[in-house]
């Protein structure tokens, strides 16, 4: 099947699409120039265009997929505006573009459309005018699912829309989960006791993938949401560890490139290595002494704390925090070299995630390397979709639709 991608970054959506091996990324539009390098440089076949999905023609795309046929539009309109984690500005010009991906979507009418976005959309103005700018055309379903539970070592919770064409008399449904087994001893975030690994099951599930009160409630009131029940056949979570640990050596500071530390341990770092002796990417960000000396008070999985007036101690909810090998990396934001940002300090090291690193925790192979300065990088691994996830999705819309699609 033949897809484009919009708004396509460093393309984990596409990326996880065509890792399932069901399809063929006709072109990925997007404006940003790092983006486009960092994709060239690792797939130099790629058509990957430069151009702002407002201005985007059918005409333009119909060129771009040369007579063949296009079956379906992925993509991630930019999600600033409305991000827990942004300022969340109603009228902000980029939500427009949410509305521009819709708009390419009704010019070419595509037999299938996955939309990704952050959980807060759905509270949004612009999303009920998106689904009434579709629902003539498309059967529409949404729900939130969480990386975790289909492979990726991170807690990432994320919006997907998916809609077939209507002609199709099939109603979209979501991927069961493939990992979060029984049994398993995890790192409890939330338990600030020594005690922290905890034996997985279904009464503290939900602790550990580590939902806001806002995405609890609303994961509670979907009606398409996948399940919470732990089944006995599912794959144990892939922990830090699991993902990180043979990238953790002294790197070269001039060429942001180190050489594996270890042997893969884990079937992860199996299929993330490129079979090099080296990966790029690896510079690590250099703390001011303040910071470092706070760093390494830090026990592994830990996170600072401080006193109120009564002498109690509080603690951030998430900010300057280590992670733990043994549990799962939270939400990675666009600034997770800023230990105030959130959860990113290494669980050993006393620094916050390379950006190779980070890009393990997304699912990246290490053959891709990002490309422009440190933020550019921070962008392009904290705007994508984890790659496991994105083939899970992408598997299961070929198993619910791919018979019906035209050749």
């Amino acid at each position: 099947m033949n897809i484009i991608e919009l708004f396509a970054g460093a393309s984990g959506l596409a990326q996880g699409f065509k890792r399932s091996g069901q399809y063929d990324i006709a072109a990925m539009y997007d404006i940003f120039k790092p983006a486009r390098q960092s994709y060239l440089a690792y797939d130099p076949k790629a058509n990957y265009v430069l151009k702002d999905v407002r201005e985007l023609q059918a005409s333009e795309v119909h060129q771009q997929l040369d007579g063949r046929t296009l079956h379906g539009i992925v993509g991630g309109p930019p999600c600033q505006g409305f991000s827990l984690a942004g300022k969340r500005l109603t009228n902000n010009d980029i939500n427009d573009l949410v509305l521009a991906y819709g708009r390419v979507i009704n010019l070419l009418k595509p037999s299938f459309l996955v939309m990704e976005n952050v959980p807060q959309l759905l509270y949004h103005p612009l999303f009920k005018k998106l689904l009434e700018n579709l629902q003539e055309n498309y059967r529409i379903s949404y729900a939130i699912l969480n990386a975790a539970r289909y492979g990726t070592p991170q807690t990432r919770h994320r919006f997907f829309l998916i809609a077939y064409q209507r002609d199709y008399g099939i109603t979209p449904t979501f991927p069961s989960p493939t990992h979060g087994k029984r049994g398993q001893l995890i790192y409890a975030y939330h338990l600030t006791e020594s005690t922290h690994r905890i034996s997985l099951d279904e009464e503290n599930v939900e602790a550990i993938l580590g939902a806001d009160p806002v995405i609890a409630r609303e994961v509670a009131q979907q009606t398409f949401i996948v399940n919470n029940i732990i089944d006995e056949s599912l794959k144990p979570f892939v922990t830090v560890g699991d993902a990180i640990s043979d990238v953790s050596g002294v790197c070269d500071e001039q060429q942001g490139v180190i050489c594996y530390s270890s042997e893969p341990v884990s079937e992860y770092q199996k299929a993330l290595r490129n079979g090099n002796a080296a990966v790029a990417n690896c510079t690590a960000r250099q703390h001011r002494e303040s910071m470092l000396k706070m760093i390494l008070s830090l026990r592994e999985g830990g996170i600072v704390q401080v006193n109120d007036e009564a002498g109690s101690k509080r603690y951030y909810s998430q900010a300057y925090g280590r992670l733990h090998r043994d549990g799962l990396a939270r939400t990675l934001t666009t600034y997770f070299q800023n230990a105030g940002s959130g959860r990113f300090l290494h669980y050993e090291q006393p620094r916050t995630l390379t950006i190779r690193e980070a890009a393990r925790l997304q699912g990246f192979p290490d053959s891709f390397v990002f490309y422009g300065n440190l933020e550019d990088q921070m962008q392009l691994v904290g705007n994508a979709v984890p790659l496991p996830l994105a083939e899970a999705v992408g598997r299961h819309v070929a198993a619910e639709i791919g018979h019906c699609l035209p050749d």
